[in-house]
């Protein structure tokens, strides 16, 4: 079972960084992720209030850390770019629940996306998710991804 939270402790800092700074499967996005630090902002981790959270320094982005077993093994970052869509602008899953990982059959980062609509759905105007991990960066970068339907 995951939990699914927009802060975390700052007891968890070591495991964000190490999820988010030093995944090992950051190489395999790394033209991606240059492209969206880029046109989002670099993100960096943020301490207030005895919570952490990732913010960008361009853009007003959220989060979602998930958590299962008291163990951080996922995050999203997503940013409202227009009133009728949210760009989903990082995902990163501990290696264990990757697509090659021993735990890769729970298809966390599909389950957190479910999650990301679950959110969308609640909040007024949104129609579509853009995830923008996943197709090549074209000439126009602004549209790039896969556009998907709440």
């Amino acid at each position: 079972m995951y939990t699914y939270r927009s802060t975390l402790e700052l007891e968890k800092k070591a495991d964000l960084e190490q999820l988010f700074f030093f995944n090992l499967n950051q190489p395999r996005f790394r033209s991606n992720i240059l492209k969206i630090i880029e046109l989002y902002g670099r993100p960096g981790i943020i301490e207030k209030d005895n919570s952490l959270w990732i913010e960008s320094d361009k853009k007003d982005c959220q989060n979602i850390f998930v958590t299962k077993d008291e163990q951080l093994v996922g995050i999203l970052i997503y940013y409202r770019n227009k009133p009728e869509n949210i760009d989903l602008i990082h995902i990163a899953v501990d290696e264990k629940y990757s697509s090659t990982g021993k735990y890769a059959n729970e298809n966390l980062a599909s389950e957190m996306i479910e999650q990301l609509k679950i959110i969308a759905r609640k909040i007024r105007g949104i129609k579509t998710i853009t995830v923008k991990y996943i197709n090549r960066i074209g000439k126009n970068p602004e549209s790039f991804g896969l556009v998907m339907k709440v």
